[in-house]
């Protein structure tokens, strides 16, 4: 089972495009809007970063840690979000494999990347919870048994 689980866990992830990783669709914002008109809208819609675009071109994204450094630094929030976003964005194309994404994600520290098409424009988020999302459904079998700690034993003997 172990080795079956193996092979087709990483077939999937080598094939599959990021596009079944449960993409969000984008918020975006203009760099002119004030800081505070986008923390109201990420708090409207329950997310947890914006597209900057100018126009249909992406120039910056803002997300949940640029708002705690924000507000860590006492900020105003009727500054232009261009003035606080992160400038260098890195994004993937819409077929990038999910493996792609998830090393991506994990090497360099990113929980959101922006899936951009052939022209720059924003196609939706890959976000480390649709990932996770993505695991869950196509390996519940795994997930749903794994023990709270991991490389615990069992407390008590199973069975009769």
């Amino acid at each position: 089972m172990a080795q079956k689980f193996a092979v087709n866990f990483q077939l999937d992830l080598h094939t599959e495009t990021i596009s079944t990783a449960h993409l969000k669709s984008p918020l975006i914002v203009a760099p002119s809007q004030s800081v505070r008109e986008v923390l109201e809208l990420l708090l409207d819609q329950k997310q947890g970063s914006v597209l900057v675009c100018d126009g249909e071109e992406l120039v910056g994204i803002f997300t949940e840690r640029n708002a705690l450094e924000f507000m860590a630094n006492d900020g105003d929030l009727e500054i232009p979000v261009q003035k606080v976003m992160s400038k260098r964005v890195m994004s993937l194309p819409p077929d990038a494999s999910v493996s792609v994404a998830v090393r991506t994600m994990a090497f360099e520290g990113y929980r959101r990347i922006p899936i951009l098409d052939e022209e720059g424009h924003p196609l939706g988020v890959c976000a480390a919870s649709g990932v996770l999302r993505y695991l869950v459904d196509h390996f519940p079998e795994v997930v749903y048994t794994l023990p709270p700690e991991p490389h615990q034993p069992p407390q008590q003997r199973e069975g009769a």
